[in-house]
């Protein structure tokens, strides 16, 4: 086992599975828009459109049990930790299309001519081999 940020990395531990939820909507935002862990990290404005849950986005499970994320800003990444307060895995996002700046790995910086485009979020166990992907599509 190794400590990062005080809580366990679980390295031969469960079974993780990625599904896509949902879309994002940027709705004409002139304005960087964040995808944000359980504690609402990265930070950004709380107005209505500005931000997302991941947790609206994607669904991970680990052992068949729901997980919370926690963003990972030296990785650009957010961490899954279960139920036992445990890291038991990564979702990394990147774009993969699209008329928008993607920064840190969880803020969409859409140009004036953005119209559309995708997300890839890639679930990794601790040891580092993806377990799953699923596309979010991001649309204005």
């Amino acid at each position: 086992m190794t400590k990062s940020f005080g809580r366990r990395i679980v390295r031969n531990s469960s079974s993780l599975t990625i599904v896509h939820e949902d879309n994002i909507t940027i709705s004409n935002t002139a304005y960087s828009f964040y995808i944000q862990d359980s504690s609402g990290q990265p930070g950004g404005p709380q107005n209505s459109g500005k931000s997302v849950a991941l947790s609206s986005l994607i669904t991970v499970e680990s052992d068949g049990d729901a997980v919370t994320y926690e963003y990972d800003a030296n990785e650009d990444r957010f961490n899954v930790v279960n139920g036992d307060d445990d890291i038991v895995g990564n979702v990394t996002l990147s774009k993969v299309s699209g008329g928008f700046g993607f920064n840190d790995g969880a803020v969409i910086v859409p140009s004036g001519s953005f119209a559309s485009g995708s997300i890839k979020a890639v679930l990794k166990n601790p040891n580092g081999q993806n377990v799953g992907e699923t596309a979010i599509s991001v649309s204005n």
